[in-house]
């Protein structure tokens, strides 16, 4: 009976509850919990909503989703936290969403998409105009710019950044933004008060695409040339380095600063092979990607999704993604566009997310680059066909660029 009696005065007489418990030990107890449980839990109360809410509790799902980020991809401005992006990749999955017009055009155009992650912008090329796009325009309570007046008189429209010849393709840089155009013309200017200054006699040809790394700009164009040049410190002048014929129309170019290499995508026509990689600094010809194209596979899109990771898209109805790490330069992974269409862009979150154009009828799709097949396919074309020329997408919106129309799925 002593013992007992010992037994019985060690335990504790007090009770202690579950949310008296420090944050780091109940962000334990909630790690052993599936997604449905953190959510009902979250419903207990403010103290329980703000734990399982962090992004330390949701980090272990974020590696099964699509479109999300962490440190790198998408637009981090906006980013969410961990446990909202997990909910907006069921719905991404899922398919589910908000389709509106953006903004319709007059006449058809080849328009071209970029954005601008660090301030949250949307760059449209529209035929003679680059226009840009604030994320406020989108985000407030579902309205979207309508370039009329709307219930209250007031006009609401985009910035017209830009006013030349007809705009080929653009790229955005930290701090500038270049534009290819017909008959050879090549203009930059500043983000920050965008006042363009045109070179008229960049190339003999149309500038197809343009790209940059640091002060150095890099441009491609249907006269079968690449040409590399120096902009000036106070950017007024652009000096012209090198000039490199690759014996093909130019399509396509993607940089990559890590490497300082770039791509370049072509027609693949006449014996010169479609996908190239030359180095920055000379545009001496480094290497190519691929062994099996077949005449004619041109590549119409490519992006640097990582340092040693490239995606190129085109003709062929293949995306391929290379790894240029490998001695044997063959693509790592592929998938085929299902109807067997051209696809004429794609983009990606720079993880496991990615997004394609077809040729026809507005196909867009959404890839995994775990699996094979699409996950989702959104025809945005209405009933006139029309190809996709270029996407973009945050963590909430796609945007899909068409002959006569701007598409925005919300995702919220």
């Amino acid at each position: 009976m002593d013992r007992i009696s010992c037994l019985a005065s060690l335990q504790p007489t007090a009770k202690i509850n579950l949310n008296e418990l420090p944050v780091d030990v109940l962000i334990i107890i909630f790690h052993y919990l599936d997604e449905k449980s953190l959510r009902t839990i979250a419903k207990v109360c403010h103290y329980f909503n703000e734990i399982s809410s962090s992004n330390e509790i949701w980090q272990k799902w974020m590696k099964t989703r699509i479109m999300t980020s962490s440190d790198h991809g998408l637009n981090m401005i906006l980013c969410p936290k961990f446990k909202e992006q997990c909910r907006l990749s069921i719905k991404w999955r899922q398919g589910r969403r908000k389709e509106k017009t953006f903004t319709k055009f007059e006449k058809n155009y080849l328009p071209w998409l970029a954005y601008h992650q660090d301030e949250a912008e949307l760059y449209l090329a529209q035929g003679d105009a680059v226009k840009k796009y604030s994320s406020e325009l989108w985000l407030k309570a579902g309205r979207l710019p309508v370039e009329k007046y709307d219930d209250n008189q007031t006009w609401v429209s985009p910035t017209v950044v830009h006013e030349a010849a007809d705009v080929c393709r653009f790229c955005l840089d930290d701090n500038l933004i270049i534009t290819g155009g017909w008959h050879g013309k090549l203009s930059w200017a500043s983000l920050r008060d965008l006042h363009f200054i045109t070179k008229h006699d960049a190339h003999s040809a149309d500038v197809s695409d343009v790209g940059i790394v640091d002060d150095v700009i890099i441009s491609g164009s249907r006269d079968h040339t690449v040409k590399i040049w120096k902009l000036s410190d106070n950017m007024e002048e652009l000096g012209h380095l090198f000039t490199q014929d690759i014996g093909d129309n130019v399509l396509s170019i993607a940089t990559n600063k890590f490497r300082r290499i770039f791509a370049v995508g072509s027609g693949g026509t006449g014996g010169t092979h479609p996908l190239q990689i030359r180095d920055i600094e000379s545009s001496t010809h480094l290497y190519n990607l691929g062994h099996s194209y077949k005449n004619g596979s041109g590549v119409l899109d490519c992006h640097f999704q990582s340092p040693n990771l490239l995606m190129s898209t085109g003709y062929d109805t293949y995306i391929r993604l290379w790894d240029i790490r490998t001695s044997y330069r063959e693509c790592v992974r592929s998938w085929e566009e299902p109807h067997d269409n051209t696809v004429y862009c794609v983009t990606s979150d720079c993880r496991y997310g990615f997004v394609s154009g077809s040729c026809r009828h507005g196909v867009t799709r959404l890839w995994d680059t775990r699996m094979k097949n699409c996950l989702q396919t959104f025809y945005l074309a209405g009933k006139v066909s029309s190809p996709v020329y270029s996407v973009r997408f945050t963590h909430t919106h796609l945007f899909a660029a068409l002959a006569r129309r701007l598409v925005v799925l919300d995702f919220r």
